[in-house]
């Protein structure tokens, strides 16, 4: 973006981001031509510090070292700063990491009562099942990459421990109202992607013990991208 969207302003053409939530990807002053579909990082993390402050945890924060997660922690830490809740410990984590035991243990250690992870989505999986292998049980936090299936698959083992994990996410909404989401919704099961895997439920019953069904992100915002 930061390369090409002074000659597509030049030639008057838009730039549409698609998934890319890096809060600073999109600036109305400098970059009056770049739009993105994806709520950014600072959203989400307001919308967590928002969620978090009236529980009263003590928060310890495990990102990344990928500009997604590099970002992430910085929105987190300034949404949270500012409802004077300090995020400690703060730990970055190798995204090509085969492991976290010991940064698991270090937030053990501390006391945490709950855990802000931000990252891709398979060191948060990977994070979640060493914490919680090693007797972790604080309250797990994230943002909208632990609605990836790589996230339940990983712990398919042991749904428990993603049992209760936390996460804020990208709303779908139409204005149709609810009529038009159950004929979207119905259509959507009767495509039957993924012939019903991991990208077409979720994992979680719902009060009528029927499967939710969420259609994915990475799945919508294409589509709106084109209808847009």
């Amino acid at each position: 973006v930061n390369d090409t969207y002074p000659a597509a302003a030049a030639a008057g053409i838009p730039i549409l981001i698609d998934y890319d939530t890096n809060a600073e990807l999109v600036d109305p002053a400098r970059r009056p031509n770049v739009y993105r579909i994806a709520p950014p990082d600072d959203a989400m993390a307001q919308h967590l510090a928002t969620y978090l402050a009236p529980r009263h945890l003590k928060l310890a924060l495990m990102h990344d070292d990928s500009d997604y997660g590099k970002d992430g922690a910085r929105q987190l830490t300034d949404a949270f700063g500012k409802a004077s809740i300090q995020l400690a410990p703060n730990t970055e984590l190798p995204s090509s990491g085969i492991g976290f035991s010991t940064q698991a243990l270090q937030v053990r250690q501390s006391g945490a009562t709950g855990v802000l992870l931000w990252g891709g989505a398979a060191t948060i999986a990977q994070f979640i099942k060493d914490y919680r292998q090693g007797g972790g049980t604080a309250a797990l936090f994230s943002g909208p990459n632990a609605e990836d299936p790589i996230v339940r698959t990983q712990n398919a083992d042991h749904p428990e421990y993603i049992e209760g994990l936390t996460y804020a996410s990208f709303r779908i909404t139409t204005e149709g109202g609810p009529t038009a989401w159950g004929a979207f919704r119905k259509k959507y099961e009767d495509h039957n992607f993924n012939k019903g895997g991991p990208d077409f439920k979720v994992g979680v019953k719902a009060m009528d013990k029927k499967d939710v069904v969420q259609p994915p992100n990475w799945q919508m915002f294409p589509y709106d991208m084109v209808y847009l």
